[in-house]
């Protein structure tokens, strides 16, 4: 297992994906590269860090807005008192989950996009080269 580990931490550090077999023992019995999948997994993993940050933003946003309004509502309005404590949540809560949602999706979109664009203008570039 230790040996499993440090062969696929250098073939990582290669950056090269890598997958192992495994006996019904435990035992491994070779550790092969994957075959390429077209994913850019540098890119990828930029694109999911730049939705994560997005959404949390987004996230803050939707509490920030929605928490004072609920709290205002709750100290302001005998109508809006009567209200359930799960009825008040879902309230705060609703708009932090939906910004989130559609600020990670949105900027991940928008990053497929680019990754897109680069993929086919590189393409092309290496068209161009190849046939010079």
């Amino acid at each position: 297992e230790h040996k499993q580990a440090q062969q696929q931490r250098a073939a990582g550090a290669a950056g090269v994906a890598t997958t192992s077999h495994a006996t019904t023992r435990g035992e491994v019995t070779a550790v092969m590269p994957l075959p390429y999948d077209g994913i850019d997994h540098e890119r990828k993993a930029v694109c999911i860090q730049e939705a994560t940050y997005a959404g949390a933003k987004g996230a803050a946003l939707g509490l920030g807005v929605a928490a004072p309004i609920v709290a205002a509502g709750h100290y302001y309005s005998p109508f809006f008192r009567r209200f359930s404590v799960s009825a008040k949540t879902a309230l705060v809560v609703s708009p932090l989950f939906l910004l989130f949602f559609l600020k990670s999706e949105l900027t991940m979109n928008a990053c497929a996009q680019r990754r897109r664009q680069f993929a086919t203008a590189t393409a092309a570039a290496s068209a161009a080269e190849a046939q010079k």
